[in-house]
């Protein structure tokens, strides 16, 4: 993987690496569910999102005690963790966004938010098939061009949602929700981002 020889770690790590892409793409589901369901079930789309959190961090240790043992130079581990902690971290930012929905129970969704969670979804979904296609340049590109592409949407919808937002008539308590929730978004968002440069630059390093 990523041009190096894990030796007898190889497949182990790939499937932890499968596993999370797997986990993140159904906790990005279970939110635009709970979104485009809500008050039909939504509190149950948004507590499964936490054992999903757990099962991550479960992956992670493992993750990391196994690189202990692998024949690879530092750099290489550094990559993989890399790549386990960020494609955890978006995770983390969906349990956070759905532990602040719950929190707030907001009397509606505004299709501004829909469609960014929609987005949300359709660049994890990228991300997803990104990883296992790092060592092959032509595709990588295609992907993270895609990538940057929702990437650049989703922060527009954000921006002027919450532009909106600042000038609408809402009451402030409304306000400042639905401000935090989006900045959220903006912050899983970016989260993404920083998995699609990371897989670049793993990319790049060994072609």
């Amino acid at each position: 993987m990523f041009g190096v020889r894990l030796k007898p770690e190889k497949t182990t790590t790939l499937t932890a690496l499968d596993l999370l892409s797997a986990q993140t793409a159904e906790a990005s589901d279970l939110l635009a569910r709970a979104l485009n369901g809500q008050g039909n079930g939504s509190q149950n789309y948004l507590f499964q999102i936490k054992p999903i959190t757990e099962e991550c961090n479960a992956i992670v240790r493992q993750v990391a005690e196994r690189l202990k043992h692998t024949f690879m130079s530092a750099l290489d581990r550094e990559d993989i963790y890399g790549l386990v902690m960020s494609l955890t971290g978006i995770v983390h930012g969906l349990d956070r966004f759905a532990t602040r929905f719950d929190s707030y129970r907001p009397n509606h969704c505004s299709p501004e938010m829909i469609r960014v969670v929609g987005l949300i979804k359709q660049i994890i979904g990228e991300l997803a098939r990104a990883v296992p296609a790092i060592d092959r340049q032509k595709e990588i590109k295609t992907r993270l061009e895609t990538i940057s592409r929702i990437q650049r949407e989703s922060n527009d919808i954000c921006r002027e949602a919450i532009g909106s937002l600042l000038r609408s008539h809402q009451r402030p308590t409304d306000v400042l929700m639905y401000k935090d929730l989006y900045e959220q978004l903006e912050s899983i968002i970016e989260r993404c981002g920083q998995v699609g440069s990371l897989v670049e630059r793993i990319s790049i390093k060994n072609a």
